[in-house]
C-alpha cells in the first residue's frame, strides 16, 4: 500500500490486488488485511486512527479514502451517498474491445 494523498482529514491509500479490507477469521492473527494495517499506518502519519470510507474487493486494486475522524468518515460517506464524490472504474483487457468507452449500469 501507498499513500498518495495526506491533508490531515483525508488520506488516499493505494490498495493492492489480493489485499483483503478484513479479516475472514478476526481470531487469527496471521492474516494480511487492511483492517490490521491502519492502526500502523495512522501512527505512522501521526494520527489516532484511521477509518475506511468505502470498501475495495480483495481481487480489485484501487484508491482508498480514509478519513481521519469518524465525522470527517460520516461526512464522506454522506457525499458518496449523495454522489458528490463519484468513483470510477478502469479494467485492462486481453485485446482490443469492440467499443472503446460504455457504462455498465448494473451492480459489480
Amino acid at each position: 500500500s501507498k499513500v498518495l494523498y495526506n491533508d490531515h482529514e483525508i488520506v488516499a491509500l493505494w490498495k493492492p490486488y489480493g489485499l483483503s479490507m478484513f479479516p475472514k477469521n478476526k481470531e487469527a492473527n496471521t492474516e494480511h488485511s487492511l483492517e490490521r494495517y491502519l492502526p500502523f499506518l495512522a501512527n505512522h502519519l501521526g494520527y489516532q486512527s484511521l477509518y475506511e470510507v468505502h470498501r475495495i474487493d480483495q481481487t480489485t486494486s484501487g484508491v482508498l479514502l480514509l478519513a481521519t475522524s469518524q465525522s470527517r468518515r460520516k461526512h464522506l460517506k454522506q457525499m458518496l451517498a449523495a454522489r458528490e464524490i463519484v468513483k470510477s472504474y478502469y479494467l485492462i483487457t486481453n485485446g482490443v474491445p469492440s467499443t472503446m468507452e460504455g457504462v455498465i449500469n448494473v451492480p459489480i
